[in-house]
């Protein structure tokens, strides 16, 4: 007897096969979906280069002049100084997009607690200046970060995933939700 003439067995490979195109299509849709928002922070919506990635790095950068100017006037060994080095490293070495964000909020916490030290630090009059302006440049970024397309795209992909049956499937094809950056 062949094995497909039973109708029991046709209906079990019927309803594996059935599943399992249900899962390659899920699957196919959640990547494309996810491109989409994975470009977004990279190289932003349009593609221009206004990203989040972008400004990730920008903060990087400013948080490192602070670095620079502040060990002028204290020592390495500081605590505000070696904690926003280490933040800084953390950031660098931060590959993924929930690793950038965890790395950023630790920057953000360094600077944020050195900022006013260095506010009330005897500095030259160029070196207080360029430190605030960093400081607001900082902020500015994180702003720019905050009201970036990438959050929106971010919030709708992963509001896709929590309805059903998209909550039960992305499990099944290992589709992971997204980090916002809002406030």
């Amino acid at each position: 007897m062949n094995f497909f003439e039973r109708k029991s067995t046709a209906r079990i490979f019927l309803i594996i096969c059935v599943f399992l195109s249900l899962l390659l299509g899920c699957g196919a849709s959640f990547s494309r979906m996810a491109g989409k928002v994975e470009k977004a922070y990279a190289k932003g919506e349009d593609g221009s280069g206004y990203c989040i990635a972008s400004d990730i790095d920008s903060l990087y950068e400013i948080s490192g002049n602070i670095n620079k100017i502040a060990k002028k006037y204290f020592d390495v060994s500081d605590s505000y100084v070696s904690a926003l080095q280490l933040a800084r490293g953390q950031l660098k070495d931060a590959s993924s997009i929930a690793e950038k964000k965890q790395a950023k909020l630790i920057v953000d916490s360094a600077v944020e607690a050195f900022y006013p030290v260095l506010q009330v630090t005897a500095m030259s009059e160029t070196d207080a200046k360029y430190v605030t302006r960093l400081y607001y440049d900082y902020r500015e970024a994180n702003d720019k970060i905050s009201h970036d397309s990438y959050n929106s795209l971010a919030a709708a992909y992963n509001a896709k995933l929590n309805v059903f049956p998209a909550n039960i499937l992305h499990k099944l094809v290992f589709a992971s939700p997204f980090v916002t950056f809002d406030k």
